[in-house]
């Protein structure tokens, strides 16, 4: 038995305690995909999406929760020009404007590290690194500047 999801192309999903799981969908490479994120009760399998790809939000890229009514995301715009986007996966309220000023790049990856801070692989020829934004204030705290185009993050935890 599957569950019928809302959108169409998922290519990611997370999982919250108190959420349930979040499938982003990255639509709008055929005329009939829809994207955004559905969020599915895991004990109800009852489906809802929370963000709709539009031209205000973007095309939805990788997510992050960092907790019941924050959360980041990737919006795609066109090639190599890639916007950091927060949103409450609560009430489904998408934030105006680009978190740390981080707009119009070739972001690649979006985690949350072990000390709570969120990491971005920026994958901008010019300087390529990983960004570390400050959930607290969404300001960027740090850069570790890399020789390759970081495309993933992974942390390892004891």
């Amino acid at each position: 038995k599957g569950i019928p999801l809302l959108g169409k192309n998922p290519m990611g999903l997370t999982y919250h305690d108190q959420l349930g799981l979040l499938v982003q969908h990255q639509g709008s490479y055929a005329p009939d995909y829809t994207g955004g994120i559905d969020v599915v009760d895991v004990a109800s399998y009852a489906v809802e999406q929370r963000v709709d790809d539009t031209a205000s939000t973007g095309l939805i890229g990788s997510l992050v929760i960092a907790s019941v009514d924050r959360g980041y995301y990737l919006s795609y715009g066109g090639w190599q020009n890639i916007t950091l986007r927060a949103f409450n996966p609560t009430t489904c309220v998408v934030e105006d404007g680009a978190i740390a000023g981080l707009s119009g790049q070739d972001l690649r990856a979006i985690g949350i590290g072990p000390q709570g801070n969120l990491w971005i692989g920026d994958a901008t020829s010019s300087k390529p690194g990983l960004r570390i934004i400050n959930l607290a204030d969404d300001s960027q705290t740090g850069f570790v500047a890399t020789s390759l185009l970081p495309i993933s993050l992974a942390f390892a935890t004891r």
